[in-house]
């Protein structure tokens, strides 16, 4: 599917009453971290601070890093989970080197408490024997400056289980000091036990192995995947950002000769589930958005990054990142918040070489941010698509039907702009 070489950017569309109001914080292309207000006004840049991703702290004390309520966070002392990569030689996966996954605890002294290696736990992670052949030829190679390595796993995304009613109910693999992460290159979301190392609780690299996980339908590429924390809508639930794309290896296929990336699906979804019975609670995929599947489906998809936020509203916030876009949905699926990001860039990342993506955004309240005054809160009605013209483009008589707000009509750029109160973007 192709994209116009330009669109309106800045925020698009906000509904006061319905959103759940606050900072947005998120890494802009190649500028820094950025917070914005729900009118899309910058409140403060943190130039070069290229976060993967960029958090508004304080967050520490909450397992998963993001605002829940109840859940009082600590400024000073703590621990912090890091997800790190490190070198390794592993003959049972591969002969060539592999960049392997690390999870790190550290105390606020920065004395390693736990650690944690994904290759040391190959075993555990359910590749069947097509997988493992695959594997073994190519895990995944990437050129670096140092030669090729092979990025087998790609762990995105690392935190605590964080208490929870499946642990309380006796069930052990929840353990809430439990480390739970997802892997990208391989379909894979799994818990760590932090008592043993092994592999508490997975779901995938394969989706066909019970009517559960058949009637759940392959993950693919996924970034994101958390317990929903408790004192948010739907604690205890997994949520995550299925990206699809391409990724998985196993059996060749028309799309995948090799065996490698042999998964794919060309659009996304937001998965809420129950861990436990695998049964989908909640999901915003392209038909929650009004588009059909398969004919235009693409119109909901990012196949990298992204990420999935509840909210204390039992709004989601969801970061639909390879085209910038961050958006929020209520239980029913309507948008009542969306921002496009206006800054492109050529990122440190080839794949993202003159894009506006955002890797993952995070919505805190206002009172995060106790140096400023809450902000004023200006409803964005939506655009209406079929008046949207460059000036000068439209039918004789028609060229000034454009509504923008903040935006005055006898402006030559009004079509170009949405900045609400005059704030250029």
């Amino acid at each position: 599917m192709g994209h116009p070489t330009i669109y309106p950017t800045g925020v698009t569309l906000y509904d006061p009453a319905k959103a759940w109001n606050g900072y947005t914080i998120f890494p802009a292309a190649d500028l820094g971290a950025l917070l914005i207000d729900m009118n899309g006004r910058e409140v403060q840049l943190w130039k070069g601070l290229q976060g993967f991703p960029n958090k508004l702290l304080p967050d520490e004390g909450n397992p998963v890093g993001y605002y829940t309520p109840g859940q009082t966070p600590i400024n000073y002392g703590g621990k912090t989970l890091l997800l790190v990569h490190e070198d390794v030689r592993n003959p049972k996966i591969s002969d060539q080197p592999l960049l392997d996954d690390k999870l790190i605890e550290v105390s606020w002294a920065g004395e390693i408490l736990w650690s944690w290696r994904a290759n040391e736990h190959f075993s555990e992670l359910g590749f069947d024997d097509a997988a493992k052949e695959i594997l073994s030829r190519d895990p995944g190679l990437k050129k670096l400056a140092g030669g090729a390595v092979g990025d087998w796993l790609h762990i995105n995304s690392a935190s605590f289980v964080g208490p929870n009613q499946h642990f309380d109910a006796g069930d052990h693999r929840f353990h809430p000091d439990n480390v739970i992460w997802d892997a990208r290159e391989a379909n894979i979301i799994a818990i760590t036990d932090r008592k043993t190392g092994n592999i508490a609780w997975r779901l995938g690299p394969n989706y066909d192995g019970s009517e559960a996980e058949r009637k759940l339908g392959w993950i693919i590429g996924q970034h994101h995947a958390h317990i929903i924390p408790r004192g948010l809508p739907g604690e205890g639930n997994l949520l995550l950002f299925d990206n699809g794309g391409w990724a998985g290896y196993g059996k060749s296929n028309p799309a995948s000769p090799t065996g490698r990336m042999n998964a794919r699906r060309d659009y996304s979804r937001v998965l809420e589930m129950d861990p436990i019975s695998l049964q989908i609670v909640w999901q915003y995929t392209p038909a929650e958005a009004g588009f059909l599947i398969p004919l235009d489906a693409s119109r909901f998809y990012s196949p990298f990054v992204s990420s999935a936020q509840r909210l204390p509203n039992g709004n989601t916030l969801i970061t639909e990142g390879s085209d910038g876009r961050i958006f929020e949905v209520t239980g029913n699926h309507e948008l009542v918040w969306e921002y496009i990001s206006p800054y492109w860039g050529n990122s440190r990342l080839g794949l993202a070489a003159g894009l506006n993506m955002v890797y993952r955004a995070y919505r805190a309240p206002y009172a995060w941010v106790p140096q400023r005054e809450a902000p004023t809160e200006t409803q964005i009605s939506a655009l209406e698509k079929s008046r949207f013209r460059v000036p000068g483009a439209a039918p004789p008589g028609r060229e000034r039907e454009i509504s923008v707000p903040g935006v005055e009509a006898d402006q030559p750029d009004a079509a170009f702009c949405v900045a609400p109160s005059g704030d250029s973007l």
